[in-house]
C-alpha cells in the first residue's frame, strides 16, 4: 500500500511539474484548450504500472493542482473533458490487450 501511494504520489508530482511548464510555452493554435498534452506521458505510464483506478485519482490531482497553480480555474474544465475521453481510449485499449494476450495463450 505505501509503495503504490509513494508511487502515486511521485508520478503526480512529475506530471504536474510537467504539466506547468507546458503553460508557460505558447499555445501552437490560437484556440483555447489546446496544448500539447505532455503530462500525457506521464499518465500513459501510470496506466499500465498502476492501473486505471489509480491513474484516474492521479489525473485528479494533477488536474486540480494544475489550474490552482496555473491560476486559471477554466484549465479545470478543459482538463477534465480532455482526460475524461483519454482514460476511456486507455482502458479500452488496455481491455483488448488483455484479451489479446488471453487468445495467444490459449492457442496451441
Amino acid at each position: 500500500m505505501t509503495k503504490r501511494l509513494t508511487r502515486m504520489s511521485l508520478l503526480t508530482a512529475l506530471a504536474l511539474i510537467i504539466f506547468t511548464i507546458e503553460a508557460q510555452i505558447p499555445a501552437p493554435v490560437p484556440i483555447p484548450g489546446v496544448k500539447l498534452g505532455l503530462a500525457n506521458i506521464i499518465t500513459v505510464y501510470a496506466m499500465f504500472c498502476l492501473g486505471p483506478r489509480d491513474t484516474l485519482l492521479m489525473l485528479l490531482c494533477r488536474i486540480f493542482l494544475g489550474s490552482v497553480f496555473s491560476g486559471q480555474m477554466m484549465t479545470l474544465f478543459y482538463s477534465l473533458s480532455g482526460e475524461e475521453r483519454e482514460q476511456l481510449i486507455q482502458a479500452i485499449f488496455a481491455f483488448q490487450r488483455k484479451e489479446m494476450e488471453e487468445l495467444r495463450s490459449d492457442s496451441p
